[in-house]
């Protein structure tokens, strides 16, 4: 439709959308009026029109302004109106992230409120971040204040006995309100003047203080110094009266007269001396012991006499500890000594430990370790015994294969191959595994043998005993050979876990008096045209013989009228 030209036919009635209104001569194409409508309202060519007359927009439509704007012009009324779609009074077209627009509330991100509806006396304020809410008046004589802890301090009213009122400077207000009057302290003048004999200085004598712990006034009062300017003081140690004092006397001159004297007295483990002015106290018993002069690092004990030793045999570096020649970590009369070697961590929470032997073995050696490096996979064994030193060397791990010693197992043990894991014994010749044990070899799992089983003495299963019922399941898992003595009628159901190729050999006895019918399972094929008719004989036994030639089919041969006896 790229060229087409319209033709008008104003003789056609407007419901007719038969009638040609459009030729394309480059396809030499008529269309109708219905085709042309159809090809400009959908598809991506389709266009929005505005007609005069209202319309119904039937599908999404998009207009792209680009660079360029798009204007609506009226005059005196005209408006564009937007409804249908949610509007209410007082609301404002808003748009969402995405730019779609719509009637609503604007938010507070918006520069709004999000509140609809006010009452009297409200008060708006941010109860969180980007968000408003309003605070209800509160009553008559109520005070606004902030309540809560940072960062959620909110406002609140409250009565106004519930402020809290800080105080001042010397004023100090408690929980109830009660204010006080701190301390006064007197806080001397950085300078002060000097008093001479005979002056005179002025000093407060009182303060007021009213009721509110204020200060309103005070009194001050002159004081005149004496007017003696010539008394001299003279101090002198001299002898006590005793040998453990000494004495300091103050001897007044000039127009002053009198002597005061201290005595100082040496108590017990102190001795006192003079000389000429000087007054010293020694103590003959010093509670604690004067360290040794050791050398940087070196350790000290005490002597046994009130004093220290130092040694060079045990020094202290920086985080070590060096020990000549031995180390003896005692017991404790329970546990042996012990070292033990710590993690890395402070504290050391995970560490390997080396314990002494018992004393119950009575025994005193020392275990000395190679001089060689080890190398991977070596452990380290007793090479040759000195006297009471073990020698050490470092050997193959293969030292320790069982192939190479005899074991002696001292208690049970469980060897625990995992999930799917298996125990292969490989050898040549005629190698073998000899069980020569007195309990024998007990296997609790189906074995397999890939190979003959040859058996030198007995080889047999266990008779085993079904408890008599009317109605009887064998199950075969319980042994091969079976045997049921009956007191009643007994009739067979097929029995369990049967393999093929299986023998099996089940024994009946009749008890009681005898004369008791037996009914077999059809599993259990006799011989072709024969029926089992048991011995009716009190005491006597019938056995019937099966090899399972499958699952579900047991060649079954019967042996009359045994004696059990």
């Amino acid at each position: 439709m790229a060229n087409i030209k319209f033709s008008q036919f104003t003789n056609q009635p407007a419901a007719d959308t038969s009638y040609l209104v459009g030729f394309d001569g480059s396809t030499n194409t008529n269309y109708t009026k219905e085709q042309l409508k159809d090809w400009l309202t959908t598809g991506n060519h389709a266009i929005p029109t505005l007609y005069s007359a209202d319309g119904v927009l039937t599908s999404a439509r998009a207009v792209d302004l680009s660079t360029f704007n798009l204007t609506f012009n009226g005059s005196s009324a005209g408006r564009i109106i937007y409804s249908g779609v949610g509007e209410a009074a007082g609301y404002v077209l808003k748009s969402d992230a995405n730019g779609v627009a719509s009637w609503g509330i604007l938010s507070e991100t918006g520069g709004g409120t999000n509140i609809t509806s006010y009452n009297k006396g409200d008060i708006i304020y941010s109860d969180a971040s980007n968000s408003l809410d309003t605070l209800s008046i509160g009553t008559v004589g109520q005070v606004l204040k902030v309540v809560g802890t940072n960062p959620n301090e909110l406002p609140q009213w409250a009565d106004e006995t519930d402020t809290t009122y800080t105080g001042g400077t010397d004023i100090s207000i408690d929980g109830s309100n009660v204010i006080a009057h701190d301390a006064i302290t007197n806080t001397p003048a950085a300078t002060s003047s000097t008093l001479t004999a005979g002056g005179t200085f002025t000093s407060i004598n009182s303060v007021t203080v009213s009721t509110q712990g204020h200060l309103t006034g005070q009194t001050v009062e002159t004081y005149t110094l004496p007017t003696d300017t010539d008394t001299t003081y003279a101090v002198s140690a001299v002898d006590g009266d005793v040998a453990s004092e000494e004495k300091i006397v103050l001897t007044a001159g000039g127009s002053g007269t009198g002597t005061s004297t201290i005595v100082l007295e040496a108590g017990s483990d102190l001795s006192i001396s003079r000389t000429a002015s000087k007054i010293t106290f020694t103590n003959d018993a010093p509670n604690e012991p004067t360290l040794a002069a050791g050398a940087i690092g070196e350790l000290q004990y005490t002597n046994g006499t009130g004093g220290f030793v130092a040694v060079s045999n045990m020094t202290y570096t920086t985080k070590q500890l060096k020990v000549l020649n031995e180390v003896y970590l005692d017991g404790d009369g329970i546990n042996s000594g012990i070292v033990k070697l710590g993690c890395e961590n402070t504290g050391a929470p995970h560490y390997v430990g080396l314990e002494g032997p018992t004393h119950d073995g009575a025994n005193a050696y020392i275990i000395k370790f190679p001089d060689a490096t080890p190398t991977a996979s070596q452990v380290l064994k007793v090479n040759t015994i000195t006297g009471s030193t073990a020698n050490m060397i470092w050997g193959a791990a293969a030292d320790t294969n069982i192939a190479n010693t005899d074991l002696t197992l001292n208690a049970s043990r469980t060897l625990d191959l995992g999930t799917d894991q298996n125990l292969a014994f490989n050898g040549a010749g005629t190698s073998k595994i000899t069980f020569s044990n007195l309990g024998g070899l007990q296997i609790d799992k189906d074995t397999t043998f890939k190979s003959n089983a040859i058996v030198e003495g007995q080889g047999y299963t266990q008779l085993t005993t079904t408890t008599y019922s009317s109605s009887v399941e064998l199950d075969f898992n319980d042994s091969n050979v079976q045997t049921i003595e009956l007191t009643g009628n007994i009739t067979f159901s097929a029995p369990l876990n049967i393999k093929p190729g299986a023998t099996y050999i089940l024994i009946l006895k009749q008890g009681g008096s005898g004369g008791h019918s037996v009914s077999l399972h059809s599993s259990m094929k006799l011989p072709s045209n024969a029926t089992f008719v048991p011995t009716a004989a009190a005491g006597k036994a019938d056995v019937l013989t099966m090899i399972a030639y499958s699952s579900s089919v047991l060649m079954t041969v019967a042996t009359l009228n045994l004696a059990t006896s």
